[in-house]
């Protein structure tokens, strides 16, 4: 038969590293998902990043585009009414049409450019709420050195438990 005081000092030996190992494993299990969720939300910046400067660029081209349109616009129009002789109030009535035009047309470009960035913005707003719940979930499911010294406690009151229990098995000449 085994001496008790091998088989508690073993068997708190074993609860403890057991402990002890489980804390290091989901410490490190933690430690990757807080930097995976910290990854994802860098590549989610990026990409919205790229759309702001996708969204600029395209918007900035777009008024070029226009503005390149309404200049050959009005140089034809000059052209045309020199070539015909309209002159005065007509032609500076079509003159003044296409400029609207033209205003009209780059004022929608920007308030497009504008809703645009504002969605991304709130994309942007979301990504870091989703994050900060994630983050969240992570640092709640954590182990904690507390729960891992209750939990080599709890073992150490089994093994003190186990000894009186098999000390009380043993004949009386033996325990002394």
């Amino acid at each position: 038969m085994c001496d008790p005081i091998s088989i508690g000092v073993a068997s708190l030996a074993i609860g403890t590293a057991s402990a002890g190992m489980g804390f290091m494993q989901q410490s490190s299990q933690a430690k990757m998902q807080r930097k995976a969720v910290q990854e994802d939300y860098t590549q989610q910046m990026q990409a919205l990043n790229l759309q702001y400067d996708q969204t600029n660029k395209q918007a900035t081209d777009e008024m070029s585009a226009r503005a390149r349109e309404a200049m050959i616009e009005s140089a034809r129009l000059r052209a045309f009414s020199g070539e015909s002789g309209l002159a005065g109030i007509s032609n500076d009535r079509v003159q003044n049409e296409s400029a609207f035009n033209l205003g009209t047309d780059i004022s929608s470009i920007e308030s497009n450019r504008q809703a645009s960035l504002r969605q991304l913005h709130q994309e942007g707003k979301g990504a870091r709420a989703q994050t900060t719940s994630k983050m969240n979930e992570v640092m709640k499911n954590r182990p904690s050195l507390i729960g891992t010294g209750l939990q080599i406690a709890g073992v150490a009151a089994n093994t003190a438990s186990n000894y009186q229990a098999a000390k009380a098995k043993l004949p009386a000449h033996v325990t002394r």
